[in-house]
């Protein structure tokens, strides 16, 4: 029993060891392939780590109370963790991840992103919708729309979207999107 698990464990290294090799050679095969060859990893380099979810993301604001209020009265969103306005941050559940809302501390918000430039940056939120005709009957009146009509947009593959955007009132932009996705086809 003992000599079948150490021949067990032998071929274990060798082939280990055996694809290490081949690894290596592969990389050195790409790497002489010169621009254009598929890239290789980084020095060092391991496994990339499988991400899931976006679990939270933050806004910086000069007035926590008023955002909190437009995020949990107006949109309707609930609270993720009890809030306490004197500690001047909140966690707001916004579907499928927890916004953080922070109080900031320096600074000025960046110019309001409209819907005809295209600047680098984290652009908007969008909330999926069953109902956009629903959804922009609700918020009538209690946002600023950027557009005074829906927009959509569609993709060859069947895939499309209506939406319109709205700001907070910080100046965020943000959607409401009533998503028809097409699965993809296999390549």
């Amino acid at each position: 029993m003992m000599a079948s698990a150490h021949r067990m464990f032998a071929r274990r290294n060798i082939l280990a060891a055996a694809i290490g090799l081949i690894a290596a050679a592969t990389t050195k095969v790409v790497e002489a392939a010169g621009p254009g060859a598929a890239p290789r990893p980084a020095k060092g380099a391991g496994k990339a780590p499988r991400l899931k979810r976006i679990d939270n993301m933050d806004i910086y604001t000069g007035n926590v109370p008023r955002l909190v209020d437009f995020y949990t009265k107006t949109l309707g969103l609930s609270f993720f963790l009890p809030y306490e306005p004197e500690k001047e941050w909140a966690a707001i559940e916004f579907g499928n991840l927890t916004l953080y809302v922070f109080k900031a501390d320096k600074g000025v918000h960046e110019p309001r992103r409209d819907a005809q430039y295209r600047r680098p940056g984290i652009d908007a939120f969008a909330f999926e919708v069953d109902n956009l005709d629903e959804a922009m009957k609700a918020l009538e009146g209690k946002v600023e729309w950027l557009t005074a009509e829906p927009v959509k947009w569609e993709h060859p593959s069947g895939t499309h979207y209506r939406y319109r955007s709205f700001y907070d009132p910080d100046g965020n932009k943000m959607y409401v999107t009533e998503p028809h996705k097409v699965a993809a086809r296999p390549a």
